[in-house]
C-alpha cells in the first residue's frame, strides 16, 4: 500500500458528507462555509464583517471587512477540495478599497490569495501570487491563473486585511480547476465535522494514584533532588548557569499562576512532590498580577493596585518553601497583565492594555509603579524560609515585563491601542531626545515614524527602552537587595530590541507550535500539523529561539508549548530537550505544569497536567537533558553591523543552521569559534519531512511518520517498525549506563491521544466538541528491537500515570545475536520499565 494512501482515504472519505457544489467551479461567497478567524460573537469593534445580499457591481452579493487597528487575525478563510490533482486553477472576482493603510511589509495589506496544500492539508510551495492592494480603489475586476504544484488537493483562500486597516469589499468570487487536458474539476467543501475512529483506542483509567504502591519511577531519586541552601544560589559564568562550587545545573521548568501559584498547604506538598517526581527543578511564578480575573494579588475591592493581599502571599510563600524542600528553583515575573486602578493615578488607566503594554517602557507613573509592586513581592519576609524572595537562593531569575517590547513585530497595533496621553508623552520625549543632539526632528505621529522605520525613531525608541531596564534593574540590584539574574522581557523580534536586551543578566524567549488564530480557546482554528514537517525551517518554534542567544548570556525559554488540540503533542517535549541541549539552553520552561493529579478529560489550550502523553514525554525529556545525555553542538557566532534595528532575528544565521549549530550573537564583533574537524553530530537527526530520530549513548527515540519507511533506526540497537502515521517510540537509561548495559529502561510509546466523543472542524483544525471522559489512547502497532548486553530473558511492566508499576508484565527473550524484540502495543499504557529477570 502506497505510504499516504491512507491520509488520502481519509481525506476523501469527508466527500460523501459534504455540501454538493451546484456546479463544477466554486461560487466562494458562501456565507456558511467560511471560517472567522474570531467567531462573529468575539470579533472586537476594531474588526467586522458584513455579508451585504447586494452590493456588487453585478448587483450581486459582496462580502465587506473593515479594521481600523491593524492584526493578524482580521482575515476570513476557507478550504475546499478538488475532485483531482488539478493542472490549473483560475480564481476571479471583484474588489474595491477604502482607506486601506499597509503595514510596514507589502503582505501586509487587503489580499485575495490561494495557497494549495497536500493530502495532508499542509501548505505545497509557498504563496502564491495573489491580489496584495492598498489605498482607495473603485471596484475592479482580477483573475487569477495558477500552476498548483504537484500534490495539490487542496487549497484555502485568504480574504480580508493583514496587519493593516481600513475597508475592502468583494463580490463575483469564482474558483474553477481543470485536468491537463481543459476538463473542469469539481470542487467541493469539506465535511462539516471530522470524528476520529477511536474504536481501537484503549482509555486511561489509572487516574487515581494508589499511593500504597512503591513508585517504579521518581526522577527526584535518580537526579538527586535536595533542598536548596545557600551554596546553591546560582550565577553566570560565560553563559552558564553555576553554584557557588562551581558545579554547573540544567534547570527544566514549568509556569505556575494563579490560583496555583498560592495552593492551600497540603495541596502545595502534594504540587512539589509530583513536579519533582516528574523532574521539574524551575517553576516560574507566573502572572501574579494578572488584571484579567480577580484571584490576584492585590488586595480585592481596593481602588489602587498598591496593596497586595497577605493571605495569598503567605500561602505564596508556603509554596515556595515547599518547592524548595525539593530542590525547585524560581524564577519571578513581575509586570504581567497587571490592571490599573483609579487610584493609581495611571492616565487613561482603564483604556490601556492589560500589563501596560508599550507603556511600561517609558511612562514615569507607570514606572513608578512597578518598582513599587517589584519592592512589595520581592522584600517582604517569608517565614516559612527565612527569605524574602530578593535574596533567596533558590530564586535564579526575575523578570522586568512579560511579552512586552517597543519593537513588536505587531506593535502597530499596540501603538495604535495607546490611549492619547501617552502618545503625546513618547512624541515629546523623541522631540527632545532630538533636540539635545542638534538632530532633525522627522515629521509624523508615533504610529507613523515606526511604520515607516524611521531610523531616528527606531534608534530612540532603543535608547529609551534600554534607559528603562536600566533603571529598573538598578532599583532591584541597588535598593531592593535582588541577588537573582534580572531579565528585560522575552519578546525579542528585532535586532534592536535583542540589543536592549542583551545588556541585562540573561535573554529570554517565548515559543509555542500551533497556537490558536486569533484566540486561546481549543474552539479557534490551528493547522493541526507536526512540527517535524517544518523542522529544517527557520519559521517554526524551536528554530526561533535558537536565533535569540547571545554570547556569555544565560538563556532562558520561559514559555514553550506545542498547543492542544494538535494531534502531535507527544513530539514536542523531546524535540525541546534535544535542542536545548544543543544549543545550551539553560532553563526552558514549560507552559504550564502545575503539580496536580492526571483530570479525566483534556481540557485547556496550554494546560499540560491533563494531557498524559505531553506530561510523560516531558519527564522523559527532563531526564535526558538534566543528566546531560545529549551534546553541544560546534558554535556558529553572528554579528550585525550592517543589518538595520527592525530587521528580524531569523536573517542572523542561515534557515536550517539550528540543527548543526549552536547559534549565538555577539554585539562586539567576535569570530566565530573554530570548531573541530568532526564535530560532534546532533543528537537530533531528521530522516526527512516528518520523520527524526534521537540517538545518543543513554536516550534514543523515533519521532513522527514511522510509516515513511519500513525500519527506523535510531543508532544500532534501537529499530522501530510501524506502520503509524504518527507516534513516538523512546527509551532512556535509568541507571545512567549506556542503554543496551543499562539494567533498568524506560520505555514511552505513544501517538493521540483524544476524549470520547471530540469533533473536529475540517481538516482536524480545531475543535467543533471537546468531548468528555474517559480519555482514549490510540495504540502503536508494529515493533521495537533492542540490543541487551545481558542475555537473561526481560521482563516488560506497564507503568500507570503516576510510575507506578501496574501488573506484573510480560517476560520477552533475549535473541543469541543479543537482540530483544518486544511489541509496542504490549498493554494499555505510556510507559514501560524494561529490566532483566533475576
Amino acid at each position: 500500500m502506497p505510504r499516504f494512501l491512507p491520509l488520502l482515504v481519509a481525506l476523501f472519505a469527508l466527500l460523501p458528507c459534504s455540501r454538493a457544489a451546484s456546479a463544477a467551479h466554486l461560487d466562494v461567497l458562501d456565507k456558511a462555509a467560511w471560517a472567522y478567524a474570531k467567531r462573529e460573537w468575539e470579533q472586537p469593534p476594531t474588526f467586522r464583517v458584513f455579508w451585504r445580499s447586494v452590493g456588487g457591481p453585478t448587483k450581486g452579493p459582496s462580502l465587506r471587512i473593515r479594521a481600523t487597528l491593524p492584526g493578524w487575525d482580521t482575515t476570513l478563510t476557507r478550504t475546499v477540495l478538488f475532485a483531482s490533482p488539478p493542472a490549473r486553477v483560475e480564481f476571479t472576482g471583484a474588489m474595491r478599497l477604502e482607506n486601506v493603510e499597509r503595514g510596514p511589509e507589502a503582505f501586509m495589506s487587503a489580499r485575495a490569495q490561494l495557497q494549495f496544500l497536500d493530502a495532508r492539508a499542509e501548505m505545497l510551495g509557498g504563496w502564491p501570487a495573489g491580489e496584495l492592494r492598498h489605498g482607495t480603489l473603485p471596484w475592479f475586476t482580477f483573475t487569477q491563473t495558477h500552476r498548483p504544484p504537484a500534490g495539490t488537493r487542496a487549497a484555502t483562500l485568504t480574504l480580508g486585511l493583514v496587519n493593516a486597516t481600513g475597508l475592502v469589499e468583494y463580490a463575483d468570487l469564482t474558483l474553477r480547476a481543470f485536468a491537463a487536458n481543459g476538463a473542469e474539476i469539481p470542487i467541493t467543501p469539506p465535511s462539516a465535522e471530522v470524528r476520529t475512529d477511536t474504536t481501537a483506542w484503549w482509555p486511561l483509567t489509572d487516574l487515581e494514584e494508589d499511593r500504597s504502591r512503591p513508585l517504579a519511577l521518581d526522577l527526584a531519586a535518580l537526579l538527586g533532588a535536595a533542598p536548596l541552601g545557600p551554596t546553591d544560589a546560582l550565577q553566570n559564568r560565560a553563559g552558564e548557569l553555576v553554584r557557588a562550587d562551581g558545579s554547573t545545573l540544567r534547570l527544566w521548568g514549568t509556569n505556575i499562576g494563579p490560583p496555583h501559584a498560592w495552593p492551600e498547604p497540603a495541596e502545595g506538598a502534594r504540587m512539589a512532590e509530583r513536579l519533582a517526581r516528574e523532574g521539574v527543578n524551575l517553576v516560574r511564578l507566573h502572572h501574579l498580577d494578572r488584571g484579567w480575573h480577580p484571584d490576584n494579588i492585590f488586595v480585592a475591592g481596593s481602588d489602587h493596585t498598591q496593596a497586595l493581599d497577605p493571605e495569598k502571599l503567605d500561602r505564596l510563600h508556603r509554596f515556595v518553601a515547599e518547592l524548595r524542600a525539593r530542590g525547585i528553583y524560581l524564577a519571578v515575573d513581575l509586570l504581567v497583565t497587571r490592571r490599573f486602578r483609579p487610584g493609581d493615578e495611571v492616565p487613561a488607566h482603564d483604556e490601556l492594555e492589560f500589563g501596560a503594554k508599550m507603556a511600561a517602557h517609558f511612562h514615569p507613573r507607570v514606572i513608578e509603579l512597578q518598582k513599587d509592586y517589584a519592592r512589595r513581592l520581592l522584600t517582604a519576609p517569608n517565614p516559612h524560609t527565612g527569605h524574602p524572595l530578593a535574596t533567596d537562593p533558590a530564586v535564579v531569575f526575575v523578570s522586568l515585563v512579560n511579552e512586552s517590547s517597543l519593537f513588536l513585530d505587531g506593535a502597530l497595533s499596540s501603538y495604535a491601542k495607546l490611549p492619547a496621553p501617552y502618545h503625546v508623552d513618547l512624541l515629546a520625549r523623541f522631540h527632545a531626545h532630538q533636540g539635545t543632539r542638534s538632530l532633525p526632528v522627522p515629521p509624523g505621529s508615533v504610529s507613523e515614524l515606526f511604520k515607516r522605520r524611521d531610523p531616528d525613531f527606531w534608534r530612540f525608541l532603543e535608547t529609551l527602552q534600554t534607559a528603562t531596564y536600566a533603571e529598573l534593574t538598578a532599583h532591584l540590584r541597588d535598593e531592593l537587595g535582588v541577588r537573582a539574574l534580572i531579565g528585560g522581557s522575552n519578546f525579542i523580534e528585532t535586532l534592536a530590541d535583542f540589543r536592549s536586551n542583551a545588556g541585562l543578566d540573561y535573554l529570554d524567549a517565548h515559543a509555542y507550535w500551533d497556537h490558536p488564530v486569533g484566540g486561546w480557546s481549543v474552539t479557534d482554528p490551528i493547522t493541526n500539523q507536526s512540527v517535524l514537517r517544518r523542522l529544517a525551517r527557520p519559521d517554526q518554534p524551536l528554530a526561533a529561539l535558537a536565533r535569540r542567544q547571545a554570547l556569555d548570556l544565560p538563556f532562558a525559554a520561559s514559555e514553550w508549548a506545542a498547543c492542544w488540540p494538535n494531534d502531535h503533542l507527544a513530539e514536542f517535549p523531546l524535540l525541546l530537550a534535544t535542542t536545548a541541549a544543543g544549543q545550551g539552553w539553560d532553563a526552558p520552561m514549560w507552559f504550564g505544569l502545575t503539580g496536580l493529579p492526571p483530570a479525566p478529560a483534556q481540557s485547556g489550550v496550554f494546560d499540560q497536567d491533563n494531557k498524559p502523553h505531553a506530561r510523560l514525554a516531558a519527564a522523559l525529556a527532563a531526564l535526558a537533558f538534566r543528566r546531560g545525555d545529549f551534546p553541544l553542538l560546534p558554535v556558529s557566532i553572528a554579528t550585525t553591523p550592517s543589518l538595520p534595528p527592525w530587521d528580524n532575528l531569523k536573517n542572523l544565521h542561515p534557515g536550517d543552521a539550528h540543527l548543526t549549530h549552536r547559534l549565538l550573537w555577539s554585539p562586539a564583533g567576535a569570530t566565530p569559534a573554530t570548531a573541530d574537524a568532526t564535530p560532534p553530530s546532533n543528537a537530533l537527526r531528521l530522516l526527512e519531512p516528518g520523520l527524526a530520530v534521537i540517538e545518543s549513548p543513554r536516550t534514543r527515540a523515533t519521532l513522527g511518520e514511522l510509516s515513511l519507511r519500513p525500519a527506523v533506526s535510531a543508532g544500532p540497537g534501537f529499530q522501530v517498525s510501524s506502520p503509524a502515521a504518527f507516534a513516538v517510540v523512546a527509551a532512556t537509561s535509568l541507571d545512567s549506563a549506556p542503554l543496551e548495559n543499562s539494567r533498568r529502561v524506560l520505555l514511552y510509546i505513544a501517538a493521540r491521544v483524544e476524549n470520547s466523543g471530540q469533533t473536529f472542524r475540517p481538516f482536524r483544525r480545531g475543535l467543533l466538541s471537546v468531548g468528555g471522559p474517559p480519555m482514549l489512547a490510540e495504540p502503536v502497532r508494529g515493533h521495537l528491537t533492542l540490543a541487551r548486553a545481558d542475555p537473561r530473558p526481560h521482563r516488560l511492566v506497564p507503568l500507570d500515570l503516576h510510575g507506578r508499576r501496574a501488573g506484573p508484565g510480560t517476560v520477552h527473550p533475549v535473541a543469541p545475536d543479543g537482540t530483544l524484540t518486544l511489541p509496542l502495543d504490549p498493554g494499555p499504557a505510556l510507559w514501560f520499565e524494561l529490566s532483566a529477570e533475576p
